[in-house]
């Protein structure tokens, strides 16, 4: 249910049902994961922070939560920490852009650029994909309405 409330735009009440949801399935990574997307979609950086570590810690074999933890720590603005969980499962390239797109959020637009670079310089086949976001980041910095290509992988 809290996942069809948030599919619907209906953040507040996609919160209360993930939470309950956690509340009766306490061991759950997939629900903890859960939790936190609803905590990020609501701007809750540290809540989505703890709701991911505690999926990791139940499961730690999904990558998913681990970009997902970057992705909240990124938004606190502790970069070197995101990166860190970006790199633990993914190449690279990914982690690379992943850390590009959290500073473009965060409207860092030149820490955006570099980070794109990177990504375009490391080993991968997202290249295309980088380069869109790479471009984006230009027309943002540059006061050109964009959105990035992509969110983390």
């Amino acid at each position: 249910l809290g996942a069809t409330m948030g599919l619907l735009g209906r953040r507040a009440e996609a919160l209360e049902h993930t939470r309950r949801a956690r509340e009766l399935s306490p061991r759950d990574a997939t629900i903890a994961n859960g939790l936190g997307v609803a905590h990020m979609v609501m701007g809750h950086w540290t809540e989505a922070e703890s709701a991911f570590r505690d999926a990791i810690r139940l499961d730690s074999r999904i990558s998913a939560y681990y970009n997902n933890l970057g992705l909240a720590l990124g938004r606190q603005e502790r970069y070197e920490e995101a990166l860190a969980s970006f790199q633990k499962f993914g190449s690279e390239q990914a982690a690379q852009n992943n850390l590009g797109y959290v500073y473009y959020l965060n409207r860092r637009y030149d820490d955006a650029i570099a980070h794109y670079e990177r990504a375009l310089l490391a080993p991968g086949d997202q290249k295309v994909l980088i380069l869109q976001n790479l471009n984006d980041a230009l027309d943002a910095r540059d006061g050109r309405a964009s959105r990035p290509a992509s969110a983390p992988e």
